[in-house]
């Protein structure tokens, strides 16, 4: 559900430049949720710590 509303916040076109660049760059390495939220948010050029914050880091089903 979170990559699916990263995806309505960023767009498609983002979105799927996200995934592929997120893998190739992290293919052999040992990252975290952090390291993928500043990838994120440097290929949308948008701030997403409250998405994060509120589909990750806190308790219980965000409300859609």
């Amino acid at each position: 559900m979170t990559l699916q509303v990263l995806c309505e916040r960023i767009g498609d076109k983002a979105f799927f430049e996200l995934l592929p660049t997120w893998t190739r760059q992290n293919r052999y390495g040992n990252v975290n949720t952090d390291d993928f939220i500043r990838l994120a948010e440097k290929i949308s050029g948008r701030q997403l710590d409250d998405l994060f914050r509120t589909w990750l880091f806190t308790k219980g089903k965000p409300v859609l």
